[in-house]
C-alpha cells in the first residue's frame, strides 16, 4: 500500500501545489478582488465538473463487472460538454459581470476532468509514476502559462484566456499518451454495451451528487460570502481552505491505496468490511492529518501575510474550525472508500445531501456577521455530519454483508 499511496499524494500535492501558485500569482500581480473573482469563478464551476465527472474513477476502480472503455468513454465525452454549457449558462444568467472569467474557468476544468480520467486508468493499470508525470507536466504549463501572462497583461481574463488554451493543448497530448500506455488496443475496441451504459448511470448517479454535494460543503459558503461580505471575502475564505488540502492530499492517496485491501476483506467475508476496518485503516493516517495540518496553519501564520498579503493574515479564531476538520475527515475518507467497495453509492449520496443541507443552515446564519471565519465553522459542522453519518451508514452495509443499492 506504502508505495502507490506514495505516488497518489505526490501527484495531488503537484496538483494542489499547482492551485496555490495560481492563487498567489494572481495576489501578487492582480490583488484581492482579482484572486475572489477567480475563486468565485471556481465555486461556480467545481460543483457542475464533479457532477460531471460522475463517479467514473471510483466505478472504474471498484465497480464489480467490467465495463468496456468505450463505454466509460462515451458516457466522460457526453457529460463533459454538458458540463462546461452548463457552467457557461450559470455565468451568464447569474453572474454576467463574470462571465468571461468563469467560461475561461469552465474550459480549464474541463482539462482537468480529462487529467483524471487518465490519471483512473493509469491507476488501474498500476502505472503510478505515469500519474506523478501526468500532474507534474500540467502543473509546468498551468504555472508558467499563468506567470508569463499575469506579469505580461496583468490582465485576469487575457492571463486565464492564456493559460486555457495551453492547458488544453498539453492536456490533449499527454491524456492521448496515457491512455495509450494504460489501456491495450484490444480494451479500446470492445464495443459500446447498452446495459452497461444503463448500469454506469445508476450507479453513477448517486456517486455524482455525492461529489457534488462534497464541494458544495466548501463552495455554499463562498456563495453567502460573496452576498454578504463581497469576493474579496470569497478570496480569503478559499485561501485559507488551502491549509485543509495539505491534510486531504495524504488522506486521500492512502484511501484510494486502500482500495485493493479493502476489496480482498470485502471478498473474504463482506461483513468484515466493517467501521472498525476502517477505523484501523485512518488510525495512521489521523496522526499525520492532524499533524500536517498544524504544520501549515503554524506556516500559514508566518507566511500568508508575506506571500498573499496583510489581507489574508492568519487569525487565531480560524485554527478551532481548522483542527476540527482535519481530526474527522481521515475517518470520513475511509468509511466512503469502505462504502463505495460495499456498492453502496446512493448511501454517500444521503449523508453529502444531509452535510449540504447542514452547512447551508449554519452558514445563512453565522456568515453574514461572521465572514470568513463563519464560514470555516458552517464547512466543519458540515464534515462533522458527514462523518457520523457516514460510519452509521457503513456498519447498516456491514450487518447486511451486501449493498443495499442493489
Amino acid at each position: 500500500m506504502r508505495t502507490p499511496s506514495n505516488y497518489l499524494i505526490l501527484s495531488s500535492l503537484i496538483r494542489y501545489a499547482s492551485q496555490f501558485s495560481l492563487t498567489f500569482i494572481f495576489a501578487q500581480t492582480l490583488g484581492p478582488e482579482a484572486v475572489g473573482t477567480f475563486s468565485l469563478s471556481l465555486a461556480i464551476a467545481s460543483p457542475i465538473y464533479l457532477f460531471a465527472g460522475w463517479g467514473l474513477r471510483r466505478l472504474i476502480l471498484t465497480l464489480s463487472r467490467d465495463v468496456s472503455y468505450r463505454t466509460y468513454r462515451t458516457i466522460r465525452t457526453v457529460l463533459s460538454v454538458l458540463a462546461f454549457a452548463i457552467v457557461c449558462a450559470i455565468g451568464f444568467f447569474f453572474a454576467p459581470s463574470h462571465l468571461d472569467a468563469i467560461t475561461l474557468v469552465a474550459l480549464i476544468k474541463l482539462s482537468e476532468l480529462y487529467l483524471d480520467w487518465a490519471n483512473t486508468y493509469l491507476q488501474k493499470a498500476s502505472l503510478y509514476s505515469g500519474i506523478v508525470i501526468l500532474a507534474g507536466v500540467n502543473a509546468i504549463v498551468t504555472i508558467s502559462s499563468v506567470t508569463i501572462l499575469g506579469i505580461i497583461t496583468k490582465d485576469l481574463r487575457y492571463t486565464l484566456l492564456g493559460a486555457a488554451v495551453a492547458i488544453s493543448i498539453a492536456t490533449t497530448v499527454t491524456v492521448m499518451y496515457s491512455v495509450r500506455r494504460a489501456v491495450s488496443e484490444a480494451e479500446r475496441e470492445e464495443p459500446i454495451s447498452r446495459p452497461d451504459v444503463w448500469l454506469v448511470l445508476r450507479s453513477g448517479f448517486p456517486l455524482a451528487v455525492a461529489a457534488m454535494a462534497t464541494v458544495l460543503l466548501q463552495t455554499v459558503p463562498q456563495y453567502l460570502l460573496a452576498a454578504t461580505n463581497g469576493t474579496s471575502a470569497v478570496g480569503l475564505f478559499a485561501v485559507l481552505m488551502y491549509l485543509t488540502f495539505f491534510s486531504e492530499i495524504v488522506l486521500n492517496g492512502h484511501a484510494q491505496a486502500w482500495i485493493p485491501v479493502a476489496r480482498k476483506i470485502y471478498a473474504e467475508a463482506p461483513q468484515a468490511l466493517s467501521v472498525q476496518q476502517a477505523l484501523r485503516a485512518a488510525r495512521g493516517s489521523s496522526l499525520i492529518s492532524i499533524g500536517v495540518s498544524a504544520l501549515a496553519i503554524l506556516g500559514a501564520f508566518l507566511l500568508y501575510p508575506l506571500v498573499f498579503g496583510e489581507f489574508f493574515a492568519m487569525k487565531i479564531d480560524y485554527v478551532p474550525p481548522l483542527m476540527l476538520i482535519a481530526a474527522c475527515q481521515p475517518l470520513l475518507f475511509f468509511c466512503s472508500t469502505a462504502l463505495s467497495v460495499h456498492n453502496s453509492y446512493f448511501k454517500q449520496l444521503i449523508s453529502s445531501v444531509i452535510a449540504i443541507i447542514t452547512t447551508a443552515a449554519v452558514g445563512a446564519l453565522i456568515i453574514p456577521t461572521n465572514g470568513a471565519t463563519g464560514a470555516l465553522w458552517a464547512y466543519a459542522g458540515a464534515v462533522i455530519v458527514r462523518t457520523m453519518v457516514s460510519a452509521i451508514q457503513l456498519s447498516a452495509s456491514a450487518r447486511s454483508g451486501r449493498s443495499t443499492d442493489e
